[in-house]
């Protein structure tokens, strides 16, 4: 029995967006999807808040439907580490952005709330993308049917496996995305030492996201000795942009570099969850990057583990294409397993209906 209290209210909290979505009972796909800027409010409550006030006056059939009956509770997928936000306020890693579950709870008067990491939502979307939902890098399809893992270079860099067993999936949140990035070829062990020497950590994120390439331009300038080295850095978008349309060398070689240690990790991602089922890849920095990604190193960097390389070939990678399929995973999740979630539930009021949340008025 599915005992989670719908409508929900769905929310894909990153570094800089807030993509919000209702879905009004078990498996429904979310409907009045809305992106906001994450750096227009001070914490979720209020950009929570917002959204739903936006809904209230749009005309559009899905906004119309989602806002008829307020929220009765909430599942959040958040880039930070959840243990924190669960326990309490958190800003996000990559953001000054606070997300207080009880207050959310509080302020919109809902009966229960899930927390999860983005990439754990992320990773419960995995089962149910199809095809047309995935552009495969390299020649071999993924699996789908066995345990996978998604990575993705977003504004920070994520990480989440999904075992598959006898009963069922169970997702595998982590924190991958800090784990110490490796090289493989002596380039990439001088522009890692290069980054050492401006940073405190090279982990994946730092070099393998939006925050991260401009650390990586200056590290390769820094190698290769060019006199952009000395100038001031470019913005990964502008970086991605030269590098796409073919104007600047060095950006070129940036992203080349980019995409053979995003394989490398990749692999590595691939080995330590046994991810034989595929390796996904998500984030807005890989969508802005599919063709190199497809056509660089990146699958052959993904296989070249020496005597394991025998164990990576048959796996499949593959971008991400859908829309939003964080907001899927958590659909996902609460239709199959509701139960086995960390939920959190809040008192409702002595007559036993929900506290109307402030501002929001309820249906009869």
């Amino acid at each position: 029995m599915n005992d989670w209290p719908y409508p929900t209210l769905l929310a894909d909290v990153g570094g800089t967006s807030l993509r919000f979505a209702v879905a009004t009972g078990a498996g429904a796909r979310p409907v009045a999807i809305r992106k906001l800027r994450t750096a227009d409010y001070p914490n979720l409550a209020a950009a929570a808040q917002d959204y739903l006030a936006r809904l209230q006056g749009d005309a559009d059939d899905d906004a119309r439907a989602a806002s008829a009956v307020a929220p009765a509770s909430a599942a959040l997928a958040v880039a930070t580490p959840v243990e924190a936000a669960r326990a309490g306020p958190v800003r996000l890693t990559n953001q000054d952005f606070v997300i207080d579950g009880a207050r959310l709870l509080s302020s919109l008067g809902l009966c229960a709330l899930w927390i999860v990491n983005d990439f754990e939502a992320l990773a419960w979307s995995l089962p149910t993308l199809g095809a047309q939902d995935l552009r495969v890098i390299g020649k071999v399809v993924p699996a789908g049917n066995a345990t996978m893992a998604v990575i993705g270079p977003g504004t920070g860099m994520g990480c989440a496996g999904l075992l598959r067993n006898a009963a069922g999936w169970h997702a595998i949140p982590g924190e991958g995305g800090h784990v110490t990035l490796s090289a493989r070829t002596p380039f990439e062990r001088d522009v890692l030492a290069a980054a050492a020497g401006m940073t405190d950590h090279v982990s994946a994120e730092k070099l393998l996201s939006g925050s991260g390439m401009p650390l990586l331009y200056q590290a390769v300038a820094a190698v290769v000795g060019a006199t952009e080295a000395s100038r001031p850095v470019p913005k990964a978008s502008d970086i991605t942009r030269a590098a796409l349309d073919g104007t600047d060398r060095l950006s070129l070689q940036v992203v080349d570099t980019f995409c053979a240690l995003l394989g490398g990790y990749a692999g590595n991602v691939a080995l330590s969850f046994g991810a034989v089922g595929g390796v996904m890849i998500g984030g807005g920095v890989a969508s802005h990057l599919a063709e190199p990604i497809a056509k660089g190193e990146f699958r052959e960097r993904f296989e070249d583990k020496g005597r394991f390389a025998a164990y990576l070939r048959p796996i499949g990678t593959a971008l991400i294409t859908r829309e939003q399929p964080a907001l899927d995973g958590l659909v996902h999740a609460l239709s199959i397993a509701p139960g086995a979630l960390p939920v959190q539930r809040s008192a409702v009021a002595d007559d036993g209906r929900r506290p109307p949340p402030a501002g929001i008025t309820p249906a009869d």
